[in-house]
């Protein structure tokens, strides 16, 4: 749930509510097994989830909330389908003059890849293998020299 806990820091560094008035979780998740070796690696499984974000005794402009999500997702959930996905909910009530309460419902589709790892803790086709992230060189700019 890399997307949920991403965008869940992103909400808080941007002291939107009072303390103790935001809140998120995550509701009906389902998998897909995928089983697929890729150029990114072994791809074992979709998880699919809904990410609600509730924001109480918001003093913001009521749509600031709405509009932080969708830049959020445009850099960092830049693959995302929303002919799949759906739009991002959301319910905005005035609570009172200039404070509101705002829900934003998000569905997040995450990718989960397994690699090969004697020590591993899942067993698959007959090889251990460990899930989460592997370490990574991009290369941003390479010089060729004739020598």
């Amino acid at each position: 749930m890399d997307k949920f806990e991403a965008l869940q820091e992103f909400f808080i560094g941007k002291d939107i509510v009072p303390k103790g008035k935001f809140d998120c979780w995550v509701e009906g998740a389902e998998t897909a097994f995928i089983a697929k070796d890729t150029p990114d690696g072994f791809h074992l499984l979709d998880f699919e989830y809904l990410a609600v974000f509730s924001f109480e005794d918001c003093k913001q402009h009521a749509f600031i909330v709405p509009a932080l999500a969708h830049c959020w997702l445009s850099d960092h959930d830049m693959g995302r389908d929303e002919s799949r996905l759906g739009r991002v909910k959301e319910n905005i009530t005035q609570e009172s003059k200039g404070c509101y309460s705002i829900d934003l419902q998000i569905k997040f589709i995450e990718k989960v890849y397994i690699h090969q790892d004697d020590t591993g803790q899942i067993e698959y086709n007959g090889q251990m293998w460990t899930g989460g992230a592997l370490a990574a060189a991009i290369v941003r700019n390479v010089d060729i020299k004739n020598t």
